[in-house]
């Protein structure tokens, strides 16, 4: 246990830094307005990649059907969703929202799906666009 003052908000999952793991991958691959290139090849199968485009956090994942990228904020509070590779779903760790595959909502309190990102595939490289 860690006594936090009242004004201590280092433990708030919007204000706190990504994963080790995330922070990592927010540089990855060539960056444009709106845009980033991404190797397909680091993404296995069933796996996801947090990235991000500008201020933008996306999420990659390498799903059942395909590449799919979403705009990684929960539309309840936007926190970050995380993947779950075994209930294939989205989740998020703040109020328990969930979302399938699609990004649409299954459960909790998000009011909305989460917004989809282009994705284009270029010989080894994923493309990912905000529009």
């Amino acid at each position: 246990f860690r006594y936090r003052s009242p004004g201590d908000l280092s433990h708030h999952p919007l204000l706190s830094p990504p994963a080790a793991d995330e922070a990592a991958l927010l540089a990855v691959g060539r960056q444009g307005p709106g845009s980033i290139e991404l190797a397909a090849a680091g993404i296995g199968p069933g796996e996801s990649r947090m990235v991000a485009i500008g201020s933008t956090p996306v999420i990659v994942v390498n799903g059942n059907d395909g590449f799919v990228a979403f705009h990684a904020a929960c539309t309840h509070l936007g926190c970050l969703v995380k993947w779950d590779q075994k209930r294939n779903q989205f989740i998020c760790p703040c109020h328990a929202g969930i979302y399938d595959a699609e990004g649409r909502v299954v459960a909790g309190p998000p009011p909305a799906d989460l917004k989809k990102c282009r994705l284009e595939k270029n010989l080894d490289a994923l493309i990912v666009h905000l529009a």
